[in-house]
C-alpha cells in the first residue's frame, strides 16, 4: 500500500495539472500566467510530498516571477536574479541526479520566454517547450496525474496554438 506522502503528492500533482491545464485557454497573458501562479504554488506541495526539491524551488520563484510579470514589475534585471536564484536553489536542492535539473532548465528557459513575448502564441510556444520538460521530470519522480496532463496540455496547447494561426491567417485573408 502507498504511504500517505504518495498518496498527497498525486493530488496536490492532479490539482496542479488542472491549473496548468486550464491556464492554456487564457485568451490573455495575464489570465495564462495568473492560473500558471496558482499552478507553481500548488505543484510545489506536490513536490514536496513527492521528493522533488529542485521542482520546489524553481515553482516558488516561477510564482513570484508570475507576480512581477502580472503587475508590470518584471524587469531585465528582475529576471536574471530570478533565474540565477532559480539556478542556484534548483542546484542545492537537487535530490534527483540529472533528471532534477529539468525543472531548472524549465523553469529558466520558461522565464526568459514569458519576459520575451507579448503574444499569446507566444506563450503557447514557450508553454509546449515547457511542459516537455516537466513531463520526463513528472514521470521519474512518479508524479503521474502531472504526466498525464503535461501530455494531455502539450496536445491541448498545440491545438490552441494551430486554432490562432489558422483564425489569424483567415482576418488577414479577409481583410485583403
Amino acid at each position: 500500500m502507498p504511504d500517505i506522502r504518495f498518496i498527497l503528492g498525486q493530488v496536490f500533482s492532479l490539482l496542479a495539472a488542472l491549473c496548468f491545464a486550464y491556464s492554456t485557454f487564457g485568451k490573455t497573458k495575464s489570465r495564462i500566467v495568473l492560473w500558471q501562479t496558482v499552478y507553481a504554488v500548488v505543484y510545489s506541495v506536490a513536490s514536496a510530498f513527492l521528493g522533488g526539491y529542485s521542482a520546489i524551488a524553481a515553482n516558488l520563484l516561477s510564482g513570484v516571477r508570475n507576480i512581477l510579470e502580472l503587475k508590470g514589475k518584471l524587469t531585465k534585471w528582475a529576471l536574471g536574479i530570478i533565474c540565477a536564484l532559480i539556478i542556484a536553489l534548483g542546484i542545492l536542492t537537487n535530490s534527483n541526479g540529472w533528471i532534477g535539473i529539468l525543472p531548472i532548465t524549465a523553469s529558466v528557459i520558461y522565464s526568459i520566454l514569458i519576459y520575451a513575448t507579448k503574444s499569446v502564441r507566444g506563450m503557447h510556444i514557450a508553454v509546449m517547450i515547457n511542459m516537455v520538460q516537466w513531463a520526463v521530470f513528472d514521470f521519474v519522480i512518479r508524479a503521474y496525474p502531472s504526466l498525464v496532463l503535461d501530455i494531455v496540455i502539450i496536445v491541448l496547447t498545440a491545438v490552441n496554438y494551430i486554432r490562432e494561426r489558422i483564425r489569424d491567417r483567415k482576418a488577414e485573408t479577409e481583410d485583403r
